[in-house]
């Protein structure tokens, strides 16, 4: 007589559910495998996976529903624009398709967005991606956007008059596209993984946006392995950058992981009318795992020039042990792979 209500479709249109029965004697009894499938869904169709809930075009979540926390996440009719409205969202150990890991918030598209597509905050937003997995310092994404399929492929806005905090996981914000920071984010990640930040083929921070962050990973990483010169990465318009990163090893890889701070691995990096700073934080017992040192370089870019107009930026690099201490003095501030381009800017560089 027992009824289980499903929101919505889950990855790929279809999923299986059972009935784990525990007698008092605790004896375990599982019934027959159960599919459905969403009539009506399209494979085609954007959605949302949020935990275990899936919000579809047209339609709102109200978190308050749900076991994950409060607010109300909405999708416009069309799947172009996710509003998050006030969301205080708690998330718990989930195994998610199609990662084998955690994804707080996944919006997945199985054909490009014509033009462009929007996550509009509204007020307070928070993210807290509880997953985590302590000795091993491993989390997963806390915000993914992926598409895939036929047609022109958007550029994420992240806008709105709110701001977003995300609390754990490895990656902040992961995209397999083009995104644009308009808004205030905070970032919280002390995952032992790269890409602690935020991840994009192509990245711009603009319209005066504040980004703070305390990674152990990149905080910023613009990379567009099929086209170079458009993975190039701009800081503009009075934005202001204030980072403190933990530079950590990964025993799993045998090496250190690329724990640079600002960097655009495809192409160049732009910094205009925007101020910068970076306190770099080397600590033995975060670097023990791996049998290397850490990273050498702080801002950098792969395959191109680094421009830096009416700008200040401000790069500190200090030592909790003398161990590594030699460290902080061979580090790279900036390094540009082509040419280094300075416009009426202050550049402060300190290695303690």
């Amino acid at each position: 007589t027992s009824k289980l209500e499903i929101q919505g479709p889950s990855f790929y249109g279809e999923k299986g559910y059972k009935c784990i029965i525990t007698d008092v004697n605790d004896n375990v009894i599982e019934t027959d495998l159960v599919h459905y499938t969403l009539d009506g869904y399209k494979e085609s169709d954007p959605y949302v996976q949020i935990g275990t809930r899936v919000l579809v075009p047209g339609k709102t979540l109200d978190l308050a529903d749900t076991p994950f926390g409060t607010g109300k996440v909405t999708m416009s009719e069309k799947g172009d624009v996710l509003t998050l409205d006030n969301v205080n969202f708690q998330n718990t150990v989930f195994d998610y398709d199609p990662f084998d890991a955690d994804i707080a918030f996944y919006f997945m598209c199985y054909q490009y967005l014509e033009d462009s597509f929007t996550l509009k905050l509204i007020g307070d937003n928070k993210i807290n991606n509880t997953y985590f997995e302590e000795d091993a310092r491993q989390g997963g994404i806390s915000f993914g956007f992926f598409f895939s399929g036929r047609g022109k492929q958007p550029e994420i806005s992240v806008k709105g008059d709110g701001n977003l905090t995300i609390i754990g996981g490895s990656h902040a914000i992961y995209a397999n596209t083009a995104i644009k920071i308009a808004s205030d984010i905070n970032m919280y990640c002390i995952a032992n993984h790269w890409n602690a930040g935020i991840h994009g083929k192509k990245i711009t921070i603009t319209n005066s946006s504040v980004i703070r962050a305390t990674l152990t990973s990149y905080l910023f990483e613009s990379n567009n392995k099929e086209k170079g010169a458009d993975g190039t990465m701009t800081i503009e318009d009075n934005s202001i950058i204030q980072a403190t990163i933990y530079p950590v090893q990964n025993s799993g890889r045998g090496s250190t992981l690329d724990a640079l701070s600002a960097v655009t691995t495809s192409h160049a990096l732009n910094i205009k009318d925007s101020s910068i700073a970076i306190d770099l934080v080397y600590d033995y017992r975060n670097l023990e795992l791996g049998d290397s040192l850490p990273p050498t370089t702080v801002i950098g870019s792969n395959n191109g020039d680094i421009t830096i107009t009416n700008s200040n930026i401000s790069i500190n690099a200090k030592s909790l042990n003398d161990e590594m201490s030699m460290v902080c003095y061979q580090l790279d501030m900036i390094s540009p792979q082509k040419d280094l381009v300075v416009n009426n800017s202050v550049i402060k560089a300190c290695a303690e």
